[in-house]
């Protein structure tokens, strides 16, 4: 939906899309820390911490 070439939809523009992600990923970053699980689950902290 981003606003790009090779996109089926035009609806979203390229710096909002830029943007959506960089909250995303430091979303990810976080989360392991503001939910608590950081020590209990090494797995799922490695998870979001990649994934962010």
């Amino acid at each position: 939906m981003t606003d790009f070439p090779l996109s089926v939809m035009r609806m979203i523009p390229f710096p909002m899309h830029g943007g959506l992600e960089l909250v995303s990923g430091l979303a990810l970053l976080a989360a392991p820390f503001i939910f608590g699980f950081h020590d209990d689950n090494t797995l799922a902290r490695n998870f979001f911490m990649v994934m962010g």
